[in-house]
């Protein structure tokens, strides 16, 4: 079965918040501020997994009194180191074929780049991104203009001002075949289970996973900012998941130990799953 191969190289599962958090900012961290790429551009050129891409954010948005959280307004860091590691064709979720061109995937606060969507798209079946209602306008131009125009849904992009003399990036090909990337207004920690039926109804995401039999993982990448922070997340996840810390060898060098960036793996404590003992 794929994931028990998948989990039998994740090593010991993570089972006290303590020891994790104390273990991870044990390390040598470098300083990265708050973790954006550049809080104050409103435009961005971006090479993620060989594909040039031409980012559109909001700096005044981010910086505003907007009620429920502005964070989604511009890119961090951990966004396009993610995007690089889980769409690369040799990624243990896809050589253990946990992820494949059958899969669906469902991303919660995606932010306004649509980056992750746009690199991993053209490697699985589905795609839906959700955050705030406040994100989905710019993260639907950045999709459409990073994307062939006869494979996007979205609105055409407005063009890139301040770049004169730089070739504009190509916008990334994605088969026929495929679908254009789904987007609706979802607010993972503020909305209530009331919010659940339009997944439902969108993508039919969750009965999509249980018809195929095969358990769901989420994946969890982030700064190690506040050791405070990650160990209440932490303490909150492991109350629904079984959790795994990515090891440094399924890692690419920029999300390994002392990079200042953490990856789990969760899989929900209903789904039951026999591991092999290791050798």
């Amino acid at each position: 079965m794929p994931l028990q191969g998948l989990l039998g190289l994740m090593g010991d599962e993570v089972t006290d918040a303590d020891e994790e958090s104390f273990l991870l900012f044990s390390q040598d961290l470098p300083s990265q501020d708050l973790g954006f790429v550049d809080a104050k551009a409103s435009t961005l050129e971006l090479t993620v997994a060989s594909k040039d891409m031409t980012i559109h954010q909001s700096p005044p948005l981010l910086s505003s009194n907007r009620g429920g959280g502005t964070t989604g307004a511009v890119i961090w860091r951990v966004t396009p180191l993610f995007a690089e590691w889980i769409s690369s064709p040799t990624n243990i979720l896809f050589r253990q074929r946990v992820l494949t061109q059958d899969s669906v995937v469902l991303e919660l606060g995606c932010g306004i780049s649509g980056i992750v969507a746009l690199t991993l798209l053209p490697r699985v079946k589905r795609y839906l991104a959700t955050d705030q209602g406040y994100v989905l306008k710019l993260l639907n131009e950045n999709l459409a203009e990073n994307t062939t125009a006869t494979q996007s849904s979205a609105k055409p992009a407005h063009q890139s001002s301040g770049h004169a003399g730089r070739t504009k990036p190509r916008p990334i090909q994605i088969p026929r075949a495929s679908r254009a990337v789904e987007t609706m207004a979802l607010d993972w920690e503020l909305d209530s289970l009331a919010a659940l039926p339009g997944l439902l109804k969108v993508g039919s995401v969750h009965q999509s996973a249980a018809s195929s039999g095969k358990p769901t993982l989420c994946i969890v990448a982030q700064q190690l900012r506040s050791p405070t922070v990650f160990h209440c997340w932490l303490s909150e996840f492991q109350k629904a998941f079984n959790v795994w810390r990515v090891p440094d060898e399924l890692l690419t060098e920029d999300l390994k130990e002392n990079s200042g960036f953490v990856m789990h793996v969760g899989l929900l404590h209903e789904c039951k799953i026999t591991l092999m003992e290791r050798k």
